[in-house]
């Protein structure tokens, strides 16, 4: 929007005071293509329109504005931060450094979600910093879903909650937040539950933008097909807008880009039509004490729903917690 992109993987090294978040925010330049700075608010065929009334024709339109995150679906107060924004990372930081004692909520409002594993890693690595400070801190994890990470099925649940044990976090599965009974310091789930805070921090609900916000969805998410064509002629959708069986995630939207650039020449008639491009999406989970484990995907069979994904699971190692700490590095190649 600003000719600035963001690497939203940042969040849990800035939520964690290991990195500065303006590390994690750089301009784009691509070679041989022009970038345009602006607002979409439109999208119509063979046209975009933005903010400042201009308009472009396009050929075709491939849109990736993601999911915005909003602040009505957790309690307002000083001691409630929303976290899954860069810029709210920063101030959320502030608040988990001046705390010493007491308890921290890490709450996912609702599905889906941007990053399915990171809340777990985030409240492991949180225990793991107050102990290394010897700071009596408790620390809870809260989630809609029955189990962690359910759609993936009963094997990555297992190495969630085995993580989560092992890091002396609480984990409160099936978590629905009810927001007319919740408030600053106490969250209350639809079946009763209470859980008290010093400080909480929350996943906000993710909603469909503006932009895409008359297209046909599900939910937040836009219907697409396998090419991620929508109902509106020579418009794409991919990322985490898009309505697929893949985890909303960088490895995700990147095969998604190139489904969608592949299907753009087959419909301008430069190429011939392709197959999906099939993405190997991995997810770090922090651990804490310099630590992270990988969840690692792979689709030799298709993309669901035609085929199920292998999925590897590697424990938590040092080398692991290097490459998730560095990982912009690989992603300023590409923008750079």
């Amino acid at each position: 929007r600003e000719g600035i992109v963001t690497f939203l993987p940042g969040i849990t090294p800035v939520l964690l005071g290991l990195r500065q978040a303006a590390q994690y925010r750089h301009q784009v330049t691509l070679p041989q293509v022009r970038i345009l700075t602006g607002e979409v608010t439109q999208i119509e065929p063979g046209r975009i329109t933005f903010a400042d009334g201009t308009s472009r024709t396009a050929a075709a339109v491939i849109a990736a504005p993601g999911l915005s995150t909003g602040s009505a679906s957790f309690p307002a107060g000083p001691r409630s931060f929303p976290i899954w924004e860069l810029a709210e990372a920063v101030q959320a930081q502030q608040a988990i450094s001046a705390l010493v004692s007491g308890r921290v909520v890490v709450s996912v409002a609702s599905l889906p979600y941007r990053c399915p594993p990171a809340p777990y890693g985030l409240a492991i690595s949180l225990k793991a910093l107050y102990a290394e400070r010897k700071q009596p801190v408790d620390v809870v994890v809260t989630t809609p879903e029955e189990r962690p990470l359910q759609p993936l099925g009963d094997r990555v649940g297992d190495f969630i909650e085995s993580l989560v044990g092992a890091g002396q976090v609480k984990l409160e599965t099936s978590f629905q937040i009810d927001m007319e009974s919740s408030r600053d310091g106490t969250l209350v789930a639809k079946d009763g539950r209470s859980i008290s805070y010093d400080l909480g921090l929350f996943v906000p609900s993710h909603q469909c933008t503006t932009l895409l916000k008359d297209f046909p969805r599900t939910g937040p998410l836009v219907q697409v097909d396998a090419q991620h064509r929508t109902t509106m002629e020579r418009t794409w959708v991919i990322g985490d807008a898009a309505a697929t069986l893949q985890p909303r995630s960088g490895g995700s939207a990147e095969g998604q880009g190139r489904t969608a650039a592949a299907s753009v020449l087959a419909a301008l008639g430069l190429a011939e039509e392709q197959p999906p491009s099939l993405p190997t999406p991995f997810c770090y989970v922090w651990t804490g004490n310099s630590h992270a484990a990988r969840i690692r995907m792979t689709f030799p069979r298709g993309l669901p729903p035609v085929g199920k994904p292998d999925i590897s699971l590697e424990a938590p190692q040092t080398a692991l917690f290097a490459e998730a700490l560095n990982a912009s590095a690989e992603w300023l190649k590409q923008i750079e």
